[in-house]
């Protein structure tokens, strides 16, 4: 009686073929959660920024746009304010918190570093600036362009060397 089953070259080459599969399969996952963490935190800036600019229009008062961290850390989340004069503080409308473990987040404003000012009218419009977003893995980075009228454009993908 003879019996059947896979000789050990052929199992090896099974072994070998299904771990290029996996591997693989796991390297494209992680780019496509890369690029899906991206085009996340870019929608979430531009929906943000058009919330505030919403909210002074509808409110009839000046809100404004700072980072929750107190060390003006924009990566962790942002806050909607408005300042109340009746009790001579900041009121918090709104708060966003992420965590985007590989990007960083800088505003450069034209008037401001700390916040950004959403005025209810045109006439004064909003604080210009600049949001840059930086990949500390890939060294990638997004420029989002506020102008003054809440206009938000992507300028995208620029990779630094070093």
């Amino acid at each position: 009686m003879k019996t059947k089953g896979f000789t050990s070259i052929e199992l090896v080459f099974v072994l070998i073929l299904i771990t290029g599969f996996a591997l693989i399969s796991i390297s494209s996952s992680s780019q496509l959660r890369d690029n899906n963490e991206k085009q996340a935190l870019k929608d979430n800036i531009r929906s943000i920024v058009q919330y505030a600019r919403l909210q002074a229009v509808s409110r009839g008062h000046t809100v404004y746009l700072a980072p929750l961290d107190p060390n003006f850390n924009w990566s962790k989340g942002v806050v909607l304010t408005r300042f109340n004069k009746k009790v001579a503080e900041d009121e918090v409308l709104h708060q966003w918190q992420w965590n985007y473990r590989h990007w960083t987040i800088k505003w450069a404003g034209v008037r401001s570093t700390h916040k950004i000012a959403f005025s209810p009218d045109t006439a004064h419009g909003i604080s210009n600036g600049t949001f840059t977003l930086t990949n500390t893995r890939t060294l990638e980075k997004i420029k989002i362009i506020v102008n003054r009228l809440g206009r938000v454009r992507i300028n995208g993908m620029m990779m630094e060397s070093f």
